[in-house]
């Protein structure tokens, strides 16, 4: 009998279990809580006072600026610049004069093709017979020429050169 007043006494003492309806609502929300995990503390991060005003610190760089298209230049006639229109530093575009290049060679074979027509002109004048070839080849001598001084002034100096020398050439055959 003792063992079962003993048996008694420990079942009323002890607690109602989780599930059963009536018992502790503090001790089942403890026991159904878990423990939290700590988070990291925030990063500390410099905040600024933002305010309207001139500008303290000046940046400078060294540095070289350079064009976004280059070109050398050179040329198979022998001359000198006669002038420069650009500067350095200006913007240019395709087709535009950069330089004015002063070509003895080709300047004198065109005043030479002017002399020789003037000649055939004035011989024409003076009634000479047989000078109406020397005054027409004239005209085409003198065309010839101011055609290759102006195709050496546009294109590439080396290819209108040698063409404007072959037309002189023959032009000065055709009038002798």
């Amino acid at each position: 009998m003792a063992v079962a007043l003993l048996a008694l006494i420990a079942a009323a003492c002890a607690s109602q279990p989780e599930n059963t309806p009536g018992g502790n609502p503090q001790a089942q929300e403890a026991a159904s809580t878990s423990t939290p995990i700590p988070t990291a503390p925030a990063v500390a991060r410099p905040t600024y006072l933002v305010q309207r005003g001139d500008v303290q610190e000046i940046l400078e760089f060294s540095g070289r600026w350079q064009p976004r298209d280059q070109a050398a230049l050179s040329f198979e006639i022998a001359g000198t610049v006669r002038q420069v229109t650009v500067q350095r530093g200006d913007t240019v575009t395709a087709g535009q004069l950069l330089a004015d290049y002063q070509i003895n060679d080709l300047e004198d074979s065109l005043a030479s093709a002017q002399l020789e027509l003037e000649t055939a002109i004035a011989n024409l004048a003076s009634g000479s017979e047989g000078e109406t070839e020397s005054v027409a080849n004239a005209e085409i001598a003198l065309a010839n020429a101011r055609l290759s001084l102006e195709n050496t002034k546009a294109q590439s100096p080396w290819t209108s050169v040698a063409s404007a020398r072959l037309q002189l050439d023959e032009a000065k055959r055709n009038l002798d």
